[in-house]
């Protein structure tokens, strides 16, 4: 090894770290996070020709060379990535003998690196997108439609799978048509529906043992109507439309009461606000007759005195 180089462990989580040579001026970019250990943060993609071992912590052993390297692109360089530091992905390296990742690295789009290592490039913009690809995507975001799991009726989580999908025909020139787009929106929302009132009862018990309906403001004048439940009466509230009821009076005057006292707890609010206005009000009567107050007793100060402005 040249005089000019050192051997660096770098390392990005507890499964393991490669340990690459570097020029004096590059291990200067390092952040050093404890037990000899760098942060690689700062640094440029390293390739295999550069690491001279690792160590996985799975196999609890060093190994000689580099271990496996793919890269994953999960964003179109061609898109202003100034808010992202320039990521595009991540470069994953894993133990030759156990297949577990030993280290992981952001990539940016000003790094140079083999595109025979991609694994994947959800940005088209690397590997050449083929239509047999776009499909494969469309079928994946169809089974996740399929089966109804999201936070509420319109969380789509099948859309990441038709984002890179549209990403894709556009590269390539290719049509997706509407419908099909349309259809995963369908079918997501039927499955999801299914599942709920299929529940029914289970979710409203959660509902009502959960939600504590008071209406404060926080800090960033954003509105919690209640705890960390909010997001899950909200998907309720917002589906009910579309949910069919169990035919069961019980359950319909459980449901009733649980809107009620949402509805009860904005009209508390409104009256709490109603009341501050009003508090305000008093306030600004006084402090107008107090500023009238003063302006009669200095004008009767400059009378008296022979005080002038200009």
């Amino acid at each position: 090894m040249p005089d000019t180089q050192v051997l660096a462990p770098l390392k990005s989580s507890h499964t393991g770290s490669i340990y690459v040579r570097l020029s004096q001026d590059e291990l200067k970019l390092l952040d050093p996070i404890g037990d000899g250990y760098y942060s690689q943060r700062n640094l440029d993609f390293v390739d295999a020709s550069r690491i001279e071992k690792y160590e996985c912590n799975n196999c609890n052993a060093y190994h000689k060379g580099a271990p496996g390297i793919y890269i994953e692109i999960d964003k179109d360089p061609t898109d202003d990535l100034k808010l992202n530091d320039g990521i595009i992905g991540e470069a994953i390296y894993k133990c030759n003998e156990c297949d577990k990742a030993v280290h992981i690295n952001y990539i940016r789009k000003t790094d140079k690196f083999d595109v025979k290592l991609i694994r994947r490039d959800e940005s088209g913009e690397y590997v050449k997108p083929t239509v047999e690809a776009i499909e494969s995507e469309l079928e994946k975001a169809l089974k996740i439609a399929e089966e109804g799991v999201g936070r509420d009726l319109e969380s789509a989580p099948y859309d990441s799978r038709q984002r890179v999908a549209e990403r894709w025909a556009r590269k390539i020139g290719h049509t997706i048509p509407a419908e099909r787009l349309t259809a995963l929106e369908e079918t997501y929302q039927k499955a999801w529906l299914a599942d709920y009132e299929a529940n029914f009862g289970e979710r409203l018990s959660d509902l009502e043992e959960r939600c504590y309906f008071s209406l404060e403001e926080d800090e960033t004048a954003h509105f919690t109507p209640f705890d960390t439940s909010c997001e899950r009466f909200m998907a309720f509230f917002n589906a009910l439309p579309k949910l069919k009821i169990p035919d069961n009076q019980r359950i319909k005057e459980r449901v009733c009461a649980l809107l009620n006292s949402y509805q009860e707890m904005h009209e508390n609010y409104a009256k709490a606000k109603r009341e501050k206005i009003n508090e305000l009000e008093i306030e600004a009567k006084k402090a107008a007759e107090v500023t009238r107050d003063i302006k009669i007793k200095i004008a009767n100060l400059a009378r008296e005195k022979g005080l002038t402005g200009e």
